[in-house]
């Protein structure tokens, strides 16, 4: 009687049973090849989207933008050029309850010509408006180039209180302008930001805005 002997490798598949261990699957390598070319054009679509895909502005961008719709002499022309939101010096960093946004923005006046401005949107959470259709936004106040003296710039003056605007005081455009927050957050225009940086654009780039 002749006796063979198991070779190692049949040692090993049946150590492999015995263990109750699963064979591990084999891959061909032309699979493997097409997960990687998968994983790759994945990668490029995913970079490629977050690069040229539009970044969108939130709420507070949007209101700030229909105030100024509402104040240019031909808002067809309008061109936002840079936007930027930031915390007002006195705030809590961690838990503020107002934000400005500053849009710098482009426009053609009556005389054709292009002009160039900056205004400021202060917004305050007021909390007796949350749980309304305002979402507890108040736009409080408006600067036109950081100043208050002009015909755009205005401050909220709240009408319920005991001493009204005076007569003679025709900045009341917040207060009108509040009362429409609720149909701008529910119907918000065109909230696509620009992606100027106006501190790294020379003067011929300044000029073609």
């Amino acid at each position: 009687m002749t006796t063979v002997s198991p070779s190692n490798k049949t040692r090993a598949q049946f150590a492999k049973a015995v263990s109750g261990k699963p064979e591990p699957k084999k891959y061909p390598w032309k699979l493997i090849a097409a997960g990687v070319v998968v994983l790759l054009i994945g990668g490029v679509y995913l970079w490629w989207s977050m690069s040229f895909k539009p970044v969108k502005g939130n709420n507070l961008f949007g209101i700030c933008r229909v105030y100024i719709e509402r104040h240019v002499q031909f808002p067809h022309t309008l061109r936002i050029i840079q936007f930027e939101q930031r915390i007002p010096e006195g705030e809590n960093p961690s838990k503020p309850s107002r934000l400005d946004i500053d849009i710098t923005f482009s426009s053609v006046d009556g005389f054709g010509q292009s002009m160039l401005n900056t205004i400021t949107c202060g917004f305050k959470t007021e909390e007796k408006l949350k749980g309304t259709p305002w979402q507890g936004l108040l736009l409080e106040r408006v600067l036109f180039e950081g100043r208050i003296d002009h015909g755009w710039a205005d401050v909220y003056y709240d009408p319920t209180r005991k001493n009204p605007r005076a007569p003679d005081d025709r900045s009341e455009d917040l207060e009108l302008f509040n009362a429409t927050l609720p149909a701008i957050i529910k119907y918000p225009p065109d909230l696509t930001l620009p992606r100027h940086d106006l501190k790294y654009m020379d003067i011929e780039e300044l000029q073609d805005l």
